[in-house]
């Protein structure tokens, strides 16, 4: 089977790593093409080392919309997707801030009036411009394109981002009846990002709330969602190669083995901004305390690969910002120093960032520490709330509550042990902690291709 995957940027490759492996590991051919525009400032020597230790992988470029329909086309999916932002009661007014900035300034100026935005809430615009959509023609470059490559299936993500050009693709793979499949890219892609325009064959979500999000937000009908489990974190359920003895691992980073240290996750830009006062106010407090025991403990700060500049900041004995540029697990080298540094930590800190499941599912306690500061991104976000819902997070409303956790925790009270390991089962591993969710998605997708309906792909991957 030739499986045709479009993705937007060369940096989110590795969301797909473990679906292509999958794909490729039961003998079919992948081919995989991301945007030039979006991925000209990043390396692609992670796809590269992917496709010289897999094989049956081939790489090239997507192709972009030219025609007389491009300009306007992409105004009405940004103003639509502003426009859900309107609808969404319970996510944060960030996010509707954030997206107004992306529209050109005098339609935002205009639309940002609330009188304008309650009108938008609630009149047909909405509706009249998915009609839009509608009549557009495919591109008959991208059209051709498909044509070309000959796929048995098209597989597209995120196609909700800002620009996302590779909608382009499955609005043209459907005139030519080629099947569209649409894997969640990201836990929270679904709340914090744009639309889907164009509705997919089928549309491969993580969990039970991710089917709730893309049905409600996305419109997608229900029997055109599939459940699979997380294939992004997939990476940490068969990482033990990776593991370093702590001796090495601890002497690599500059810390004193015989010492406990924990890790501060940083969040993006977005998120956070400068986060590095939240940081040197605990380590400070930590150094300072009166227990000789919470004294000797050091701090691994690890930087978003996008808001790395303002860690230099950092100082302390026992203090160490690595890697000092960030970095995204995906590389194996990088992939290695995150898993050892979870692996050998006592706990984790972080405000709001993904890398709070990546230290859940390795079994570490993670901190936040919630201020008036962050709430428009942490408790008034969706994504956020699921994480509090669950009740994996111990959590705290000031650094010095936080230093106080973390005494209990050095003391050995870990008071959300339980729930971190039902989280793992419910939001990451739905279908079983031993079943990849990237051989689940690579299963659901060779049954669109063969024509089945999601409940014939339910029995099938259930058996």
């Amino acid at each position: 089977m030739k499986i045709l995957f479009v993705i937007k940027a060369l940096s989110q490759f590795s969301y797909m790593s473990s679906i292509v492996q999958s794909l490729v590991s039961s003998g079919h051919h992948i081919q995989l093409l991301f945007d030039p525009v979006w991925s000209k400032a990043t390396s692609d020597h992670v796809v590269r080392q992917f496709i010289d230790r897999t094989g049956n992988v081939v790489m090239d470029w997507s192709v972009q919309r030219t025609d007389k329909w491009r300009r306007w086309i992409f105004f009405s999916r940004e103003l639509r997707s502003y426009i859900s932002y309107t609808k969404r009661s319970n996510q944060s007014s960030y996010y509707l801030k954030r997206w107004n900035r992306y529209l050109p300034w005098a339609i935002g100026l205009f639309v940002y009036l609330r009188p304008v935005k309650f009108l938008l809430s609630r009149s047909p615009v909405y509706q009249w411009l998915g009609a839009v959509e509608t009549h557009v023609p495919p591109d008959q470059k991208i059209a051709a394109d498909i044509l070309h490559r000959k796929p048995d299936v098209l597989v597209v993500t995120p196609m909700n981002q800002r620009f996302s050009e590779e909608v382009e693709y499955v609005k043209a793979a459907k005139t030519v009846n080629i099947p569209t499949v649409v894997p969640v890219l990201t836990w929270d892609n679904l709340t914090t990002k744009g639309i889907f325009h164009v509705i997919p064959d089928l549309t491969l979500v993580w969990n039970k709330e991710q089917r709730n999000e893309v049905i409600d937000i996305h419109n997608v009908p229900e029997e055109k969602v599939f459940i699979t489990g997380s294939p992004f974190f997939d990476k940490w359920f068969d990482a033990g190669e990776l593991l370093e003895d702590r001796r090495t691992f601890c002497q690599r980073m500059g810390f004193d083995p015989a010492k406990p240290f924990f890790v501060y996750l940083g969040s993006s830009a977005k998120i956070a901004r400068d986060e590095t006062w939240l940081a040197q106010t605990i380590y400070n407090g930590l150094k300072t305390h009166s227990k000789k025991s919470v004294q000797n403990i050091g701090m691994l700060a690890r930087p978003h690969p996008v808001n790395t500049k303002h860690y230099n900041k950092l100082g302390g004995e026992h203090l160490v910002v690595w890697p000092k540029n960030g970095a995204l697990p995906e590389a194996q080298d990088s992939q290695r120093d995150f898993y050892n540094a979870l692996a050998h930590c006592e706990f984790t800190i972080g405000i709001n960032t993904s890398g709070m499941i990546d230290a859940i599912i390795n079994g570490k306690p993670c901190l936040t520490v919630m201020t008036d500061q962050y709430r428009p991104t942490q408790e008034k976000a969706v994504h956020f709330r699921q994480l509090l819902h669950a009740d994996v997070l111990d959590v705290n409303h000031s650094p010095q509550e936080t230093i106080d956790s973390i005494v209990r925790l050095l003391e050995g009270e870990d008071r959300h042990c339980d729930q971190r390991q039902q989280f793992v089962k419910e939001f990451i591993r739905p279908h079983g902690l031993g079943i990849a969710a990237g051989k689940v998605a690579a299963r659901a997708i060779e049954l669109i291709a063969e024509g089945r309906s999601v409940d014939e792909i339910k029995s099938a991957v259930s058996c």
